[in-house]
């Protein structure tokens, strides 16, 4: 986290996958709460933003996602 940008990377195991958790799914989910857009693969996915001020209610979205 910088002071007016964040970076944020998704990684999914390969058994999660074939599950069907995406980590570019979950990257598309939170990267707007950060006020930014990512992209990438099914097991590998980054996004950057302008809010990092959100960085915590954005990982709390993940953790949602993937704990559903």
């Amino acid at each position: 986290v910088e002071a007016d940008k964040c970076q944020m990377i998704a990684k999914v195991s390969d058994d999660h996958v074939q599950k069907g958790i995406k980590a570019v799914e979950i990257i598309k989910s939170i990267a707007p709460i950060v006020n930014g857009g990512g992209g990438g693969k099914a097991d590998s996915a980054q996004a950057g933003g302008k809010a990092p001020e959100n960085i915590n209610a954005a990982l709390l979205k993940a953790r949602e996602l993937f704990c559903h």
